[in-house]
């Protein structure tokens, strides 16, 4: 149990730095997000695995 919550803790940690990447970018340059697009998917497909909520 104490293993799924860090693994957990850790998807989230990194969720939300790749999430702040974009606030700390500098410029008038136009938003590339290439890699960054698939992120979402492959958390929501890894906490399901975690949580054991797949079908």
């Amino acid at each position: 149990m104490k293993k799924q919550r860090r693994t957990f803790l850790v998807l989230l940690l990194l969720f939300t730095l790749f999430l702040s990447i974009p606030v700390f970018a500098e410029g008038n340059e136009k938003a590339d997000f290439g890699w960054i697009s698939i992120l979402p998917p492959l958390v929501a497909i890894v906490l399901a695995f975690v949580t054991e909520q797949v079908l």
